[in-house]
């Protein structure tokens, strides 16, 4: 372990003049399995048998891509390409090509590639910088015995199948407090040697490949935001302003869906891009669902870290029971929704003591109408909010734009002004630090 969590006194290595100060090296063979939303965990022993096997059920989530750090797919990730340098890989001088990588945890991994090809003609990974992403040290991870998999090799993903039927027993492995995977935000930050610097970070995308070509030096041709919207994050705008009559914030969310899945913005109390505040407790979150025939509806509630459990049916029912129609919420003072020619349009007010000096905010956008996981999720911040504009107009529906949305709440004088807000000084600032879609 390279990394900068407290050390058990029977761990620390005062003698090391190096980063690896605290020695939690050890010896497990273990082997990892995952075939669609199964993940199986099998332990070996030192005669070469298994000693232990259990399986997570995942629901939609899935592995990482191997290719995960070569390019910048995916809400809030950066890449960095480096070019060729010099290792030492498994005791050799080896030639490689590397990548950094960050995501939301705004720290980076760091990929060493082979760049000299072999016999069988593949750059393999060879070194991997692993950032302990906040709850843990960074470690290096090394690959060496490669081998390419042919149809042949497919009994190697069923070893649980055929430990269970040779009279092993491989139970499901299910948890009923707390979370699964990493836990991000349920202790005190840890941290990383690897936490990005802006004078050094630069976006460069490069990969190499024939398939998938980024543009190099960044993500490319920024999209332009509709007029009078605000870039969130690819096909995500926002309008914002604050109404001081009626004492609330104003929030238009647009939302480019090609087809009617679950949306959700999150509220946040820290810049922390975290699902729910670190140390325990809930976030809140409102959260759209279309109904039969693509109808939306919005609604507010406590948004639970039982929700990043791998196994968690159980949490998502009690979720979408907690939740209340935004219309009929307090501290709300009017809410609005449509979904139109693959864009879907979320309005909502909200009362506030004063005029916030800043929002920070989370979107997220479903797999599908099932409150499932999440395809996309993002941190964002507001700041520089501006006064909302004083209209004639007395009605909603004659200052609507190119959209008809649903209305939850039908009286709404006050409201009329959400679908036309002005955004010259509104500042919508990514984060740069964020989790990894585990959470």
């Amino acid at each position: 372990a390279i990394g900068q969590a407290p050390c058990e006194p029977e761990n620390n290595d005062t003698s090391l003049k190096t980063a690896r100060g605290c020695k939690r090296s050890g010896m497990r063979n273990t082997t990892m399995l995952h075939r669609g939303s199964k993940m199986v965990f099998i332990d070996w022993a030192d005669n070469g048998t298994i000693s232990n096997c259990r399986w997570l059920d995942l629901g939609p989530i899935g592995n990482i891509r191997p290719d995960w750090f070569m390019d910048d797919r995916g809400a809030s990730t950066a890449v960095q390409y480096l070019g060729d340098s010099h290792v030492y890989h498994m005791g050799e001088p080896r030639l490689v090509k590397q990548w950094r990588k960050k995501d939301f945890a705004n720290q980076y991994f760091t990929m060493s590639m082979q760049a000299n090809v072999g016999e069988d003609g593949t750059h393999w990974p060879l070194i991997l910088n692993v950032p302990g992403e906040g709850f843990g040290d960074d470690f290096l991870q090394h690959y060496h015995g490669h081998q390419r998999l042919e149809d042949s090799h497919s009994d190697a993903f069923l070893l649980d199948e055929q430990f269970v039927a040779s009279g092993g027993t491989c139970p499901q492995q299910a948890r009923s407090r707390g979370t699964d995977g990493p836990p991000t935000g349920q202790s005190e930050h840890v941290p990383s040697n690897l936490e990005v610097e802006v004078a050094s970070w630069r976006n460069i995308v490069w990969t190499g490949s024939p398939v998938w070509t980024g543009a190099l030096g960044g993500k490319g041709p920024e999209s332009t935001a509709p007029a009078g919207k605000v870039e969130v994050a690819d096909g995500v705008h926002a309008n914002t302003c604050w109404d001081s009559t009626a004492g609330v914030m104003r929030f238009t969310m647009y939302f480019d869906l090609p087809t009617p899945v679950w949306t959700s913005i999150g509220f946040r109390g820290t810049e922390e891009c975290l699902m729910t505040p670190r140390g325990g407790g809930n976030g809140e979150v409102i959260f759209a669902k279309p109904g039969s025939g693509g109808v939306y509806s919005m609604f507010f509630g406590p948004l639970p870290p039982t929700l990043k459990q791998f196994n968690a049916h159980s949490a998502t029912r009690q979720f979408e029971q907690s939740l209340t129609l935004l219309s009929d919420t307090e501290g709300f003072e009017g809410s609005s929704v449509s979904y139109s020619n693959g864009q879907l349009v979320m309005g909502f007010a909200r009362n506030y003591s004063a005029k916030p000096g800043g929002l920070h905010l989370t979107f997220a956008i479903g797999i599908d109408a099932k409150v499932s996981y999440h395809s996309k999720r993002e941190c964002f911040m507001v700041s520089s909010i501006s006064e909302c504009p004083v209209f004639s107009c007395s009605a909603c529906s004659s200052c609507q734009e190119d959209t008809t949305p649903h209305l939850q709440q039908k009286s709404m004088v006050s409201f009329s002004t959400w679908a036309a807000l002005n955004t010259a000084s509104v500042l919508v600032v990514l984060l740069a630090g964020a989790f990894r879609q585990s959470a």
